[in-house]
């Protein structure tokens, strides 16, 4: 084991570090969770591991971003969090995970996003994650359809699970929309299969899938949908 005085320095050092991360993330940060990039991710796993009284002690002295960062890293190393800050870690991973840029991290293992993720229940965060931050899966699928209400879709393979609890018109919003510039889900050559298969899952009844596809304008988008919903209503 190092000497003492090494440990100290180097907790110095970590958490010179920590304090000195921006607010605002660099441009082309690889996403961990809450938006940082691996790097900063592991910065505050060491800072915590260092010294975990220290990590609680300075979390009124960091940026928001970076205060939500450390207790991320807490509450992976066990540490009770507060309720409004585990709410806000929530809805971070949830508003990263549906634009298709998440990052998860698990005991120190890092898991580029596009790897795959649980096919039984469509969570890209690993269930551990979330239990270890005190969120079960129902609560985290709610958090991904509120990101999906307030921003919309960047990956239509990682929304599916907020998706499929949208009433029918929260959908076609979700379906239809742009976001910073983003093509939406339907403008591709190709209707995205998980789309095709969602509308088939789903109970709506004949008339609401109508009445929704009537709504809609004249864009190759908005045909594109309408077609599916008349589809599925015509059975």
């Amino acid at each position: 084991m190092p000497p003492y005085s090494a440990i100290e320095a180097e907790a110095e050092h970590v958490f010179s570090v920590l304090r000195a991360i921006p607010e605002s993330p660099s441009v082309g940060h690889t996403h961990l969770l809450t938006g940082w990039s691996v790097l900063e991710a592991r910065i505050a796993s060491q800072a915590v591991a260092l010294d975990p009284a220290r990590a609680e002690a300075i979390l009124p002295e960091l940026a928001p971003r970076v205060r939500l960062g450390v207790q991320l890293a807490r509450g992976l190393a066990g540490a009770s969090l507060p309720d409004d800050d585990r709410r806000a870690i929530t809805a971070r991973m949830a508003e990263v995970d549906v634009q298709g840029k998440l990052v998860a991290s698990s005991n120190g293992k890092v898991t580029l996003h596009g790897s795959p993720w649980d096919p039984s229940t469509g969570i890209a965060v690993p269930l551990g994650v979330l239990a270890a931050i005190g969120v079960d899966e129902a609560t985290y699928v709610e958090a991904l359809a509120t990101a999906i209400r307030a921003r919309g879709i960047g990956s239509v393979a990682r929304a599916m699970p907020g998706l499929r609890i949208l009433s029918l018109p929260e959908l076609v919003e979700a379906l239809r929309r742009r976001e910073d510039g983003a093509s939406p889900p339907l403008s591709y050559p190709h209707v995205p299969p998980e789309i095709a298969q969602l509308l088939v899952e789903r109970a709506d009844p004949p008339e609401a899938l109508r009445a929704a596809a009537s709504s809609l304008g004249t864009s190759r988008e908005d045909a594109t949908l309408s077609g599916l919903l008349l589809a599925r209503a015509n059975g």
